[in-house]
């Protein structure tokens, strides 16, 4: 199986930091940057792989949760997992 680790702020959500932050949604997160989300699907898409979720997002939201954000934000495919959490 293909595992990719994915995080998400600065990689699934750019934005200028010398501006005010984006909007955040009905799951208090910020949308996934368009771009992003098209090569994120391109790269799924052609290789298979699973996504790990690697981000903070992972203390913040179940993993029922994490696929809601992941749909969306029109991702072709949801975290299978996150990394372990160790103690803050």
């Amino acid at each position: 199986m293909k595992l990719l680790f994915l995080d998400i702020d600065s990689v699934m959500v750019v934005w200028n930091h010398n501006e005010a932050e984006p909007p955040r949604n009905q799951f208090d997160t910020v949308d996934f940057t368009p771009e992003c989300v098209i090569a994120l699907n391109e790269i799924l898409d052609k290789t298979g792989c699973e996504i790990i979720l690697s981000s903070d997002h992972r203390w913040n939201h179940t993993k029922e949760v994490l696929d809601e954000i992941f749909k969306h934000n029109k991702c072709h495919k949801s975290p299978i997992n996150i990394t372990p959490l160790s103690k803050r």
